[in-house]
């Protein structure tokens, strides 16, 4: 069976632009930023940050993450999915455990701040041939973005 892959990426929200506002004497607000816009910080492009791979074996995708330092990848926004209803998807199996983290946007939530592959069982029920998966994930830098 030959799988076919469509991703979509889904990274790096505006969560944690680092935008500040100070009020002044004269009344006025000072904005300062220490975050996205900010020229002291370099952010890494996404696919740079993120370093996506996928493959795929009989019955299942593989999905792999090189999570770059000072980066992490939230376990609860990956998400795997397929329009064909003749394809069944099993239950995630990832590379290692997540790590538990207090998000100031998301709350409590699990991420990998290292490397991280994900197994995804494909059941195909109609005989396809060819399968066609999106797949979208969300992480974010440790500076702040």
């Amino acid at each position: 069976m030959r799988l076919l892959f469509s991703v979509l990426l889904c990274l790096l929200t505006a969560s944690g632009l680092g935008l500040s506002a100070t009020a002044q004497a004269s009344g006025g607000l000072s904005f300062q930023s220490s975050g996205l816009f900010s020229s002291s910080n370099r952010f890494l492009p996404v696919d740079e940050a993120f370093q996506f791979s996928s493959s795929s074996e009989p019955g299942f995708l593989k999905l792999h993450w090189k999570v770059t330092d000072g980066h992490y990848l939230y376990e609860h926004r990956i998400q795997v999915t397929t329009t064909q209803p003749d394809v069944e998807l099993g239950e995630f199996r990832f590379s290692r455990t997540s790590t538990p983290m207090e998000d100031p946007y998301f709350g409590a939530v699990q991420v990998f701040y290292e490397d991280v592959t994900l197994e995804v069982p494909v059941l195909t029920t109609g005989g396809a041939q060819e399968v066609e998966f999106q797949v979208t994930y969300q992480g974010c830098a440790e500076a702040g973005l």
